[in-house]
């Protein structure tokens, strides 16, 4: 990650990722989608197990 700071009052700092960083952007997107996906099978159960009773 890259930090930018301009000299002013009140501060103000910027962040970008470097080129390194984004070569991550694909592993996290695919984290994002399976957490996506874990939350929708347990919804899902959970729904299921509501309607079983």
């Amino acid at each position: 990650m890259e930090r930018i700071v301009y000299p002013e009052v009140p501060p103000h700092v910027e962040y970008q990722l470097t080129d390194f960083g984004l070569r991550f952007m694909p592993i996290l997107d695919s984290i994002e989608d399976l957490q996506h996906e874990l939350e929708a099978n347990r919804d899902s159960q959970v729904v299921n197990s509501q309607t079983a009773v």
